[in-house]
């Protein structure tokens, strides 16, 4: 986007050092919070995953107000995944 407030630099890829399924580049996955006692973990991720998903709320509310600036959707449908992976990323260490 060169809208003079965004850097022209191409977005940073999500799979350089965590997968794009969530998992070190090496393979295994391990559950960062899991040397907590498990109750704290798991509010840890409550209270990280909520505003992710408001942020996803807003998002799709943007995408529907930008409809047909193509720059602009393509900008949030990039944003949209990184949130979507960040939050199975939690799920899956909850459920995990």
């Amino acid at each position: 986007m060169s809208n003079g407030t965004t850097s022209d630099a191409p977005p940073a890829e999500s799979g350089d050092r965590i997968g794009r399924d969530g998992n070190a580049a090496g393979g295994a996955s391990t559950d960062p919070l899991g040397s907590l006692d498990p109750d704290l973990a798991r509010i840890l991720r409550h209270d990280i995953k909520t505003p992710l998903q408001a942020a996803s709320l807003n998002l799709e509310l943007l995408a529907l107000e930008q409809d047909g600036n193509a720059d602009v959707t393509e900008a949030i449908a990039s944003i949209q995944a990184s949130l979507d992976t960040a939050v199975a990323m939690l799920q899956r260490f909850e459920h995990g």
